[in-house]
């Protein structure tokens, strides 16, 4: 029953899921991979993927701050494109630990927070319609903290140069070289 139910929703691709199909997505163990699939079950370390085997590599390797960094253990970083956080060298075990690749790959093209052959024109002239719904549930969330008295902002603009659709222009804005 369980395989009906992921064919089902692999020939339907446009449809929402339901709650069950989502919770059976995320937690299925059998998901069909390839030989060429390169997915890290665990993390590996530098030493691993670079050949060399020497224990004096792995425990200073361990202690540099670029290690913590290209493993995931130091600041938050966002990695240009989502397949590097299953690389070899820049693999993140908070994603690799819990999720394959494709796994994600797949959820990613489901995921569907409105349903497009309901939408009116109205919704359609707003950019960012198919995200209102995620965006408007942040947004009670966000309205629902307590507020402080006393709030220091530190406000900086930071350069951007790529494209955007949902951009605004402000003069004063620093431009990168």
């Amino acid at each position: 029953m369980a395989a009906s139910r992921k064919e089902s929703a692999r020939k339907r691709p446009g449809k929402l899921l339901s709650d069950e199909e989502i919770q059976e997505l995320l937690f299925q163990s059998d998901i069909e991979l390839s030989d060429e699939d390169d997915i890290l079950d665990e993390p590996r370390s530098s030493s691993e993927c670079s050949g060399s085997s020497s224990d004096d590599d792995d425990e200073s390797e361990d202690d540099t701050p670029a290690s913590h960094k290209v493993q995931g253990r130091g600041p938050i970083w966002k990695a240009t494109e989502a397949r590097l956080y299953w690389s070899c060298i820049s693999a993140v075990p908070l994603v690799t630990e819990n999720m394959t690749r494709d796994r994600f790959f797949e959820l990613r093209g489901m995921l569907h927070f409105v349903d497009l052959s309901q939408t009116t024109d109205a919704q359609t002239e707003n950019q960012l319609f198919r995200a209102e719904p995620i965006i408007e549930s942040f947004r009670k969330a966000c309205l629902q903290l307590p507020r402080p008295k006393a709030v220091s902002v530190d406000v900086q603009m930071i350069p951007f140069s790529g494209r955007c659709p949902a951009r605004q222009y402000v003069p004063s804005k620093p431009n990168p070289a």
